[in-house]
């Protein structure tokens, strides 16, 4: 009875975890979705790990703006960073810009009478350091969320104010309400700032993560609403240590800032819905294989970059070149090889068969003598030659010595070298030697000449 009662619960367990994991939507194509409905997919994607299907949503935007794309790709790539590998400086940095540089202190609430808190002063006491130690940056002190009259950033800015720093370097952004309204509000004065080139935020070790990544959301959407690439620097950051922080970031975290970014660039319906219903995976149809050549020379080397590969999704497809697996190729003999390249996604593995022609290797002859004029019936030249080949296929074989169409003698080759002391001359003039390298099964014949001037 237990056993029954035991099999019993298992099985409404795995119903009810059935029941509450949002089920795979039939992914809509990416070519039919509208601009914010491709976004909440590439956010949704990103918040869900899923790195082919978010590369393939940004070759969709490519396709509609290459400029939008390049926003979005720098974007992910920095807040994958920020995910994995956050960094946070305790006390300030070095090497921070000496002049267009600005801090953002990132507010908290207020006491219900208006005042700073603990937590507020231990992020003004760093910002105080930073500022003392970089005398010609200025600051944004950001925060609304009035208590008792008073906002955040006018309660920050009179500290700051009352513990020695200059009025003129302290900006006071009021207007926010949250992390997301700090981004916003902030990157909005900073952008209509020429002065500043790079900034610096400032605020609680757990909290900067999160900033980071909604302040470069921020500058994505100021460039795609105005089109313009924007050169401004996030350099770093100052942090207070409220608690030790890990990497990477956890699935929860990841979640909370992916619903914030959308709050942030205005696409918190459609991105809910996808979190709701997810799209489904992309499904891995084929390769697309472009080889750069389909023939090599003996000896000869095949990389993975050499081969032109796309992995073809029912979404369109993504460039793999140097991430597939080569097998089949040899270059040690002239023939026809085949050639398998494979690539794998997830538990799915396509391949792609193409022939390749070895052929021989080409050979580079390089004629040398003892001497380039001599005398008629007196002087015997020596000539030389020295073999090499492309590929580094030692050349081996026959050496063929001629002058005119006479054949004055074939020596073997030793050592990718071959000599011999021509006869004397019995006329004068110029005399061309004809030197032929026979080839062998591993390298092509190659044929040069040198001339010699025999006086009397």
């Amino acid at each position: 009875m237990r056993v029954r009662r035991l099999s019993l619960i298992a099985v409404m367990a795995a119903v009810l975890l059935a029941l509450l994991t949002p089920a795979h939507a039939p992914a809509a194509p990416l070519s039919q979705l509208s601009d914010s409905a491709l976004r909440s997919r590439l956010l949704y994607l990103q918040r869900a790990s899923r790195t082919t299907d978010r590369a393939l949503a940004l070759n969709q935007l490519a396709e509609r703006s290459g400029f939008e794309a390049g926003l979005w790709s720098n974007f992910f790539a920095a807040w994958d960073h920020a995910n994995s590998s956050q960094v946070l400086n305790y006390s300030t940095p070095a090497g921070l810009p000496a002049s267009g540089h600005v801090f953002v202190v990132l507010g908290a609430s207020l006491s219900s009478t208006g005042t700073v808190t603990t937590q507020l002063t231990n992020r003004l006491k760093v910002a105080l350091k930073a500022l003392n130690s970089y005398p010609n940056s200025r600051v944004i002190v950001s925060g609304g969320a009035p208590k008792n009259g008073h906002t955040e950033g006018e309660v920050m800015r009179a500290w700051l104010i009352d513990n020695g720093i200059a009025a003129d370097r302290v900006i006071a952004e009021t207007k926010s309400s949250s992390t997301v309204g700090n981004a916003a509000n902030s990157m909005a004065i900073i952008k209509k700032s020429p002065e500043f080139t790079s900034y610096t935020l400032i605020s609680d070790g757990s909290h900067l993560r999160r900033a980071s990544v909604l302040f470069d959301a921020a500058a994505l959407e100021l460039q795609s609403k105005s089109g313009v690439a924007w050169p401004i620097q996030r350099v770093s950051n100052v942090a207070y240590k409220d608690k030790t922080i890990t990497n990477p970031a956890s699935d929860s975290t990841t979640s909370v800032i992916a619903s914030n970014v959308a709050t942030l660039l205005d696409l918190s319906t459609s991105y809910s819905a996808a979190v709701a219903s997810p799209p489904a995976p992309a499904v891995f149809t084929g390769l697309s294989v472009a080889p750069a050549t389909t023939t090599y020379q003996i000896g000869a080397k095949l990389s993975a970059g050499q081969v032109v590969t796309r992995a073809v999704y029912d979404q369109g497809s993504l460039d793999v070149t140097g991430r597939v697996k080569i097998t089949g190729f040899s270059s040690a003999k002239v023939g026809t090889v085949k050639v398998k390249v494979s690539y794998t996604d997830g538990k799915v593995t396509k391949t792609f068969t193409y022939p390749v022609k070895v052929v021989k290797a080409s050979t580079q002859v390089k004629v040398s003598s003892s001497a380039t004029t001599a005398k008629k019936k007196k002087t015997r030249v020596k000539v030389t030659v020295k073999l090499s080949t492309a590929t580094g296929v030692t050349p081996t074989g026959k050496v063929r010595f001629m002058l005119g169409k006479k054949v004055l003698k074939t020596v073997k080759v030793k050592s990718k070298k071959a000599s011999y002391t021509l006869p004397k001359f019995t006329s004068t003039g110029t005399k061309t030697v004809t030197v032929k390298y026979l080839g062998s099964s591993k390298a092509k014949a190659k044929t040069s000449t040198l001339t010699i001037r025999v006086k009397r």
